[in-house]
């Protein structure tokens, strides 16, 4: 039942060839493909955009989070790339596409995509 919650009218009705629910789970993947600006700028990570990104970052930063700024004058600074090592950045599009790849997912999988 959770996959129609899930998939709505993307879901086949006719039941899936030796499937049963009631005895194994159906295998889904959750993935947010949010990459915009206010998120990256966030996260103080850097993504390959040079020192045209930094300040536009920084920019969009004193004005859309000045609290953020405010907190961070107060703190040790802590490096995008550590922060890349610590996992704490968001995946580019690019680095979606091979997480995506190393999991086994073909180049012609269908990915929905959706506010939940």
């Amino acid at each position: 039942m959770i996959d129609k919650q899930l998939l709505g009218n993307y879901m086949s009705n006719s039941p899936l060839k030796g499937h049963n629910a009631a005895r194994s789970p159906s295998r889904y993947l959750a993935l947010h493909l949010r990459f915009e600006v206010d998120m990256v700028a966030y996260s103080l990570c850097e993504f390959g955009g040079g020192e045209n990104e930094k300040k536009e970052l920084q920019a969009y930063r004193e004005i859309h989070f000045p609290l953020l700024i405010e907190r961070l004058k107060n703190l040790k600074p802590v490096s995008p790339t550590e922060l890349r090592k610590l996992g704490r950045c968001p995946l580019t599009p690019e680095e979606a596409a091979l997480v995506l790849s190393a999991l086994g997912f073909k180049h012609g999988t269908y990915i929905i995509s959706g506010w939940v």
